[in-house]
């Protein structure tokens, strides 16, 4: 009892208040949430601080640490770090990522630099992380903006660089964690045994869906996404040698927070799978136009017999 208590108080006392006051059209009301992402489990969410007028959040953290702003009509939360500080969001609906944020350091230094490099320039971004490892907001965007643009091998690399705060991050934790996830389905390996849950509730076996002695894509897509369709018909139309097996993730029990979808390191939509006839990755993430040349690699047919995208 005594042990507990003394980790109560040594973490009240380098616990630093922070306040975060949104301004946002009226329609949209005090249906709002922050998500405070400070332990190695889900994260604390919570309600604006009282019952009626402005809205805005208090609470306590140790450090800088990653949040979301979310609204339960708007599809995109703002991502923002809380610190000791007053936060000012002046919410923007429409795209919540352009709200403007005044207050905490750390959301000066993540908006300067995503305006210095873009979100597509992974060099820059890169060089962000690697000369300011100890940063909190190194491994959000390492994760966040670096991982979809960049190999495995440079990723890693960049993940053994960071220290200090960045360590306690949560997106160091999530990361760490991706990492593992990705060796374990590099090229080569078995494709996971994992069971999904469909709208109807029924239990739904991933290797069930898998054609028998054949080459298999798996395509995960969404009801919405015209391009998934269109990924579709191509793959029915020109590799009709190839089974595909199209699974929308808004037709799943828990959707992005599927097992399916953290099992397989799936962060984006569509995404396809190359699966050979012993259901052994491939390829992962690939694009349609590089699915004749995996396929070529498969057969071992010289490049020059490969068809050209």
């Amino acid at each position: 009892m005594f042990f507990v208590l003394s980790m109560l108080l040594a973490w009240t006392a380098n616990a630093q208040q922070f306040r975060v006051g949104v301004s946002a059209p009226t329609g949209l009301g005090r249906n709002f949430e922050l998500w405070v992402y400070d332990s190695e489990a889900a994260p604390r969410v919570l309600k604006p601080s009282g019952k009626r007028g402005s809205v805005y959040f208090t609470g306590s953290v140790r450090g800088a640490v990653y949040a979301e702003l979310r609204h339960k009509n708007v599809l995109r939360p703002l991502p923002l770090f809380v610190d000791n500080a007053e936060i000012a969001v002046a919410f923007d609906a429409d795209n919540p990522e352009a709200s403007r944020i005044t207050g905490a350091r750390q959301n000066s230094v993540m908006r300067y630099q995503l305006e210095q490099c873009g979100t597509t320039d992974a060099e820059c971004l890169s060089r962000f992380v690697a000369e300011n490892p100890s940063s909190p907001v190194a491994p959000y965007i390492l994760e966040r903006y670096v991982m979809p643009l960049t190999d495995y091998e440079t990723v890693q690399h960049l993940y053994g660089l960071l220290a200090g705060e960045a360590r306690e991050a949560y997106h160091y934790r999530h990361l760490g964690h991706r990492l593992k996830v990705q060796a374990a389905l590099a090229a080569g390996s078995p494709l996971p045994a994992v069971t999904y849950t469909d709208r109807q509730g029924r239990a739904v076996a991933l290797d069930t869906l898998l054609a028998t002695g054949r080459n298999s894509v798996l395509l995960v897509g969404s009801t919405y996404c015209s391009q998934c369709a269109a990924i579709r018909d191509t793959l029915s139309k020109a590799y009709p040698e190839v089974s595909t097996v199209a699974i929308d993730v808004d037709k799943i029990a828990g959707e992005w927070d599927a097992p399916l979808m953290q099992t397989l390191d799936i962060d984006h939509i569509p995404y396809l799978i190359l699966v050979d006839a012993e259901r052994r990755i491939v390829a992962r993430d690939i694009r349609i136009w590089e699915l004749r040349r995996c396929l070529g690699e498969m057969a071992q047919v010289p490049a020059e017999h490969v068809e050209k995208p």
